[in-house]
C-alpha cells in the first residue's frame, strides 16, 4: 500500500484510522515503519494507536525493542569478518539486513553467530535443503536494522548488479581500520583452509582488490599474504611462518567445529592446539566447507 509522502506535524486528513489499522495490523509494519512513511515521531504513533484503541502486538514489542538495540564492538568485529566471507547484507524494507548461511557440517558456526547477534535476530537457524537433495544448509537471517545500513554502503557496489541480478561485493580502503583478530577469525572460518601452508578463497573479489586485502594484512597483522589465481578464481595464499602468525591471532576465537581447518598443519596451530585436543565428534561433522555464493 502506498503510504502518505512524508510531512511534519498532524497526521494528514487522507490517513484515517482504517489506513492506521492496515499498515499495523494486516500489513505487519511497525511503528518505526509507520513513524518513517510519515515523517513523524512514534510518540506521535503511539498516539494515534491510544486515539483508535490499537493494541499493540506483543511480537512487535519485542522486535521494535530490539529495534533500539545498537551493534556492540564485537558485534561490529564478527559483522565485517562475516561480510569479507560468506555473509550477505541485503535490502528489506527501510534497512539492511545480514543473511548467514552455511553446510550442516558448520551448523555450529551458525549457531554461534546466531548467539552473538542477538538480540538483532529473532527466528532460531532454519535448515534448508536444496532442491536436488544434495546439501543441506542452516542460516538465519537477522533483523533489518539501521546499523547495518553503513556497511551495506562500505561492502556492496550501489549502482551495478550482475548479470543474474545478484549484488556485488567490493573490497575498499576504509574497511581497514575495522579488521581485528575477530574479523579474521570469523573470515578464516568462512573462507581460509590449512595445508602444508593456508590459504583463503577470495574468488568473490577483484584481482584489485585482493590486492587491497593482502596490504592489509601485512600493514595491520605483519601477514604476509601472496595473491594467485588460476586465471579465473582468486586466493590468498600464506606461508607458514605467516600461517603461524594468523595462528597466534585467530586461534583461540575459532568455533571448536571450525578447528578442522587446523588440522594437517604440522605442529598443530600457532597454540599448539593438538587434534587429539578436538573432539571426536567435532572431527567427524566438520570434514568439509562449502562456502556460500556471495
Amino acid at each position: 500500500m502506498v503510504g502518505p509522502q512524508r510531512h511534519k506535524g498532524k497526521l494528514p486528513p487522507v490517513v484515517g484510522e482504517d489506513d492506521f489499522r492496515q499498515w499495523y495490523e494486516r500489513d505487519g509494519m511497525t511503528t518505526y515503519q509507520i513513524a518513517e512513511m510519515c515523517g513523524v515521531s512514534r510518540r506521535s504513533v503511539f498516539r494515534w494507536m491510544r486515539k483508535w484503541g490499537v493494541v499493540p502486538i506483543p511480537r512487535k514489542r519485542a522486535f521494535e525493542a530490539a529495534k533500539r538495540h545498537s551493534l556492540t564492538g564485537r558485534q561490529r568485529e564478527i559483522l565485517v569478518g562475516s561480510l569479507l566471507g560468506d555473509g550477505c547484507l541485503g535490502k528489506h524494507g527501510w534497512h539492511s539486513r545480514l543473511l548467514v548461511g552455511h553446510c550442516e557440517a558448520q551448523k555450529e558456526l551458525v549457531n554461534w553467530m546466531w548467539q552473538e547477534l542477538q538480540p538483532l535476530v529473532a527466528a532460531k537457524p532454519a535448515r534448508k535443503d536444496d532442491r536436488r537433495g544434495n546439501s543441506v544448509m542452516w542460516g538465519f537471517a537477522t533483523l533489518t536494522h539501521q546499523d547495518f545500513d553503513p556497511y551495506d554502503l562500505l561492502f556492496y557496489d550501489q549502482e551495478n548488479v550482475r548479470p543474474d541480478g545478484s549484488r556485488i561485493k567490493v573490497v575498499r580502503p576504509e574497511v581497514e581500520p575495522l579488521i581485528t583478530p575477530l574479523s579474521l577469525a570469523v573470515w578464516f572460518m568462512d573462507d581460509g583452509s590449512t595445508g602444508r601452508n593456508a590459504s583463503i578463497a577470495t574468488n568473490g573479489f577483484t584481482g584489485g582488490e585482493n590486492d587491497l586485502l593482502a596490504g592489509m594484512l601485512a600493514r595491520r597483522f605483519g601477514v604476509e599474504a601472496k595473491v594467485r589465481t588460476d586465471g579465473q578464481y582468486f586466493w590468498l595464499a600464506l606461508r607458514k611462518k605467516d600461517k603461524l602468525s594468523l595462528g597466534r591471532l585467530i586461534d583461540d576465537k575459532m568455533v571448536p567445529c571450525m578447528m578442522y581447518k587446523w588440522l594437517g598443519m604440522p605442529g598443530g596451530p600457532a597454540t599448539e592446539r593438538k587434534e587429539q585436543d578436538i573432539p571426536q565428534e567435532d572431527k567427524e561433522k566438520c570434514l568439509f566447507s562449502t562456502p556460500m555464493a556471495r
